[in-house]
């Protein structure tokens, strides 16, 4: 699984992907995190390209850029 940041307007977005394939956008719920989908991303990157993000003010997002 690779884990990385990707930079926008308002900072830096952790995210997580996983496998090939049609990409699936996996959205957490309040108060979590992209580590909520570390099983079933697993799961999916048998046939998809998972994709999951930590949204603004949760977990790994950084809102001053390194």
């Amino acid at each position: 699984m690779k884990r990385a940041f990707t930079d926008i307007p308002e900072g830096q977005m952790h995210y997580r992907v996983e496998g090939t394939g049609e990409p699936v956008l996996l959205l957490h719920m309040a108060v979590a995190s992209s580590d909520e989908f570390t099983r079933v991303m697993h799961i999916l990157s048998r046939k998809y390209r998972a994709i999951a993000l930590d949204f603004m003010g949760f977990r790994r997002f950084r809102s001053d850029p390194l």
